[in-house]
């Protein structure tokens, strides 16, 4: 007998494997993706983070803006709203959040620990938040 083709068992075989092979491409690139996201969302976080500490280290030196430095040292924070490093353009006026495309609004605080150390967290509300919120 002449065989010329395939059966529809072997057929069906060969599509059944790549869409198995597909589906499991899919789902390793989404997490690619989404991991993608996270890294770039985390050094967006810390450029916010480099921008306030430039601006405070800038800006408390000045006459007019020594509130800063006496802040700092008598409340023991100062915060920095996002808005205010998108207006003397440390920040991108456009920073997006890659997870979910929405502006980044919210605040730079700079905490006093002791002479030695100064902290520095991104909240997402202009007035500060709890430090469990904070990155």
């Amino acid at each position: 007998m002449n065989k010329k083709g395939f059966t529809l068992i072997e057929l069906i075989v060969v599509i059944a494997l790549v869409a198995s092979i597909g589906t499991f491409g899919a789902i390793g690139l989404s997490k690619v993706i989404s991991n993608s996201k996270n890294e770039r969302y985390n050094e967006i976080i810390q450029d916010i983070k480099l921008a306030g500490k430039t601006y405070f280290t800038i800006y408390s030196e000045m006459e007019d803006y020594s509130y800063l430095k006496n802040n700092l040292y008598t409340t023991g924070e100062v915060i920095i709203p996002i808005s205010t490093l998108k207006n003397v353009l440390l920040v991108d006026e456009n920073l997006k959040n890659p997870k979910d495309n929405t502006l980044i609004n919210g605040c730079v605080v700079i905490e006093y620990k002791n002479s030695a150390s100064i902290e520095y967290k991104v909240c997402p509300y202009e007035t500060g938040c709890a430090a469990n919120v904070c990155n």
